[in-house]
Order: structure tokens, then C-alpha cells, then sequence
């Protein structure tokens, strides 16, 4: 009777192994045959998702097109709008019509197509502490 179980037990097994090997698709008949090459996907390039900054000066608004240019250190960034711009003053949600020329902003944008796409925008902008910038140290006693 032990060996009919055993026997059982190891004919269920082959057969799920088979069963197994028929549901990946592969030919059981042929079972040292190599394994299918699995074609990778082309990396994207992180530096298009990645997100831009610019703080600067507005020097034109363009409300009813959706544009905003602002004069940064490495000069002027046009910039469009969309339905998800967020554009704040502290915590308090403005229009982009809000927006004059001559106001201090911080835009975080992403850069696809050749085109600037602002996703936030905060006047009076966020500005970065320059890093180069001298501390004043007290002159030592005589």
C-alpha cells in the first residue's frame, strides 16, 4: 500500500511539473532547448523627468496664452501653464493674472519637446542661500 501512495504521489508531481512547463509555453519535448532572450526596454533619460528651477524677475505674462517669462542668473526662461500649474504667494493660492511684471518668483518647471512647463510657481520666490556668500566674522580684540 506505501509504495501505490508513494508511487501516486510521484506521477502527481511529473505530471504538475509538465503541466507547469506547458502553461510558460516552452516545448516539453525539447526541454535542453535554450531560454527565450527577454528584450529590455530603452531607458528613458532621467534628466527630462527630472525637475528644473529658476528664481529670478517675471518680465512678461501672458495670461490669456499661458506664458511667463522670468529673468534668471543664466538669463530669460519662457515658461508655459496648464491646469496644473500651482501658483502661491506664502499660502495663499493666486491666478496667473495675478502676476505682474517685476515680481520675484521661484518656478519649478520640467523641460519636454523644447518646451518649459511650469508645475509651481511661488511669488516672492524661495531664495536659496549662495552657498559662496562670506559670513561677517567679528574682528578679533587687541
Amino acid at each position: 500500500m506505501k509504495k501505490l501512495l508513494s508511487l501516486t504521489i510521484a506521477a502527481v508531481f511529473a505530471l504538475s511539473l509538465a503541466g507547469a512547463t506547458l502553461a510558460q509555453g516552452a516545448d516539453v519535448s525539447n526541454a535542453t532547448a535554450p531560454a527565450k532572450k527577454v528584450m529590455k526596454h530603452k531607458k528613458t533619460s532621467r534628466r527630462a523627468a527630472r525637475a528644473r528651477y529658476v528664481t529670478g524677475e517675471v518680465t512678461a505674462v501672458d495670461s490669456t496664452a499661458g506664458t511667463i517669462t522670468v529673468k534668471g542668473r543664466k538669463g530669460e526662461v519662457p515658461l508655459d501653464t496648464n491646469e496644473k500649474t500651482v501658483i502661491k504667494k506664502g499660502k495663499t493660492k493666486m491666478t496667473l493674472a495675478d502676476i505682474k511684471a517685476g515680481d520675484r518668483v521661484t518656478v519649478r518647471y520640467s523641460e519636454s519637446n523644447g518646451k518649459n512647463t511650469a508645475k509651481s510657481i511661488i511669488v516672492g520666490g524661495i531664495m536659496k542661500k549662495n552657498k559662496k556668500q562670506k559670513t561677517k566674522k567679528a574682528a578679533p580684540r587687541s
